[in-house]
């Protein structure tokens, strides 16, 4: 009789112990799940074992044709060869995390960007389990930066075009022999500021 209460007891405590995993895992699905920013899961050999909802909305493909593939089978590919070994250097070889930013491709063939960061999941023994990559989309970002670098050399273009010419009146300013030596420290000085505000 003891020895069975001993194993109903221990199978209910594998039961219980079951049970409260299977809710834990139930919500961080549903927490993963509903997030705004694309989520994914991949093997150590980069093929998605999880995307979440979010995934299918920025990118275009279903859940079907996601899992089992490769980023790069789908969207990615598109940055330079360089970015894709330091990529796998640190979350591979280093097992650190990587920050970055890269340009993906949806089904529809348009292009956007996005910050990854990706984390490698280690097991008991420091070996690489699967990674984590946390996705967001920042195409606004990076659209709202292009305009600004543009605008900034728009700016600077158009201001230096008067201040060459403001330059050329001082130069020809400082010709003139009837000027006062303490005028001619002045036109220098205007002189020299208005140079460095072109940068020469």
């Amino acid at each position: 009789f003891i020895k069975f209460i001993t194993a109903v007891s221990g199978g209910l405590n594998l039961f219980l112990r079951y049970k409260m995993l299977e809710e834990k895992v139930s919500l961080l699905q549903s927490a993963v799940g509903s997030s705004n920013e694309g989520i994914i899961i991949t093997d150590t050999l980069g093929e998605i074992l999880f995307a979440n909802g979010a995934w299918e909305k920025l990118a275009g493909y279903t859940q079907e044709e996601i899992i089992g593939r490769s980023p790069n089978q789908l969207w990615g590919g598109s940055m330079p060869k360089d970015f894709y070994n330091k990529l796998w250097h640190t979350i591979k070889t280093e097992k650190k995390p990587f920050i970055g930013e890269l340009e993906n491709t949806r089904k529809d063939g348009t292009k956007y960007w996005q910050a990854i960061y990706i984390t490698p999941i280690l097991d008991e023994c420091e070996e690489v389990r699967f990674y984590l990559a946390i996705e967001p989309d920042i195409s606004d970002k990076k659209t709202k930066d292009q305009f600004k670098e543009e605008f900034v050399s728009i700016i600077g273009h158009q201001l230096r075009n008067p201040l060459i010419g403001i330059n050329w009146l001082i130069e020809s300013l400082t010709d003139k022999s009837n000027m006062t030596e303490d005028e001619k420290k002045k036109i220098n000085e205007i002189y020299t500021q208005n140079k460095s505000l072109y940068g020469f």
